[in-house]
């Protein structure tokens, strides 16, 4: 089945929300590409994050580094004075995702004083994810918005998903074409607590602490092909700034007959804190940044 809605609370100042202490969900049942393929683990503790393996000939030894901030809800367009779905990154010219891909919906213009329902349909119509979000009491409560995340694996069901958001009195909603990625592209999952994927969860790549698993999903990639991961990274003491990582070592995994598959990677608070890339084979120099930090 769908893995349920169990978003995470997290309360960033200023009133966007990422998930409410009372929010419940439900999915129907059906099997999703993170369920259907099992993934690649890699146990990282004393070994690949401290890594200082001899460079490939034709790989770069450093990457430049470079990791954004803030919410993605919060781009100066608003305030919004009526209920919006707006998925991210919105400056792109379709909401077009390549899978595997997983982006942060923003659920704008909220009256906080009123339940939020939010459901996804796949392209046949069917409602695979709901999510109940209960009024907060406070106006103001979710003025900067409500993210949930929406990921899509390779393999997956193409075409057109729904994504809508209902209160008493408003509703809005917003289409995700959703293709098969043409070239190879890497992007991070979020593992909860239990150890499994959990597709609703804003994944953006970002801080992480020593101890978490990190979860990636690979595609555009021919079926049951081999390929690498590359590892880059810096240590850091936690108050210097680094521009660029080194790389460190290579992580082997195979597409499945999709084109793609899903990576979990076990981190040690005895690992070094510090700034990591990961940058899948032929995906053009874009790369995962995370920063490693023991609290």
């Amino acid at each position: 089945m769908l893995p349920v809605l169990a978003l995470l609370v997290a309360v960033v100042t200023g009133g966007c929300q990422t998930g409410s202490p009372g929010a419940t969900a439900t999915s129907s049942e059906s099997t999703t590409a993170a369920e259907a393929t099992t993934p690649v683990e890699v146990d990282l503790v004393g070994g690949v994050l401290g890594a200082h393996d001899e460079k490939p000939v034709d790989l770069a030894s450093q990457l430049e580094y470079f990791q954004g901030g803030g919410s993605p809800c919060e781009d100066g367009t608003g305030p919004w004075n009526e209920l919006v779905v707006r998925p991210y990154p919105v400056a792109r010219e379709h909401e077009r995702l390549e899978t595997p891909d997983s982006w942060p919906i923003c659920v704008m213009g909220i009256d906080s004083t009123q339940d939020l329902s939010i459901e996804i349909q796949d392209p046949d119509g069917q409602v695979i994810d709901r999510l109940e979000v209960p009024a907060a009491g406070e106006p103001d409560h979710y003025s900067l918005g409500y993210i949930f995340g929406f990921s899509r694996l390779a393999g997956d069901p193409l075409g057109d998903y729904v994504i809508r958001a209902v209160q008493p009195q408003a509703s809005s909603q917003a289409t995700i074409e959703v293709v098969a990625a043409k070239d190879p592209i890497l992007v991070p999952l979020h593992v909860d607590e239990s150890g499994e994927f959990d597709l609703s969860a804003d994944a953006q790549s970002g801080s992480n602490r020593l101890g978490d698993t990190l979860g990636f999903a690979f595609g555009g990639l021919p079926p049951n092909t081999q390929t690498q991961i590359h590892v880059y990274g810096r240590p850091t003491d936690g108050t210097s700034v680094v521009t660029a990582i080194d790389y460190r070592t290579s992580i082997m995994v195979t597409s499945d007959a999709d084109g793609g598959g899903t990576l979990k990677v076990t981190t040690s608070v005895e690992d070094e804190e510090g700034f990591y890339g990961f940058a899948l084979e032929g995906a053009g120099g874009r790369y995962v940044p995370i920063n490693l930090a023991r609290e």
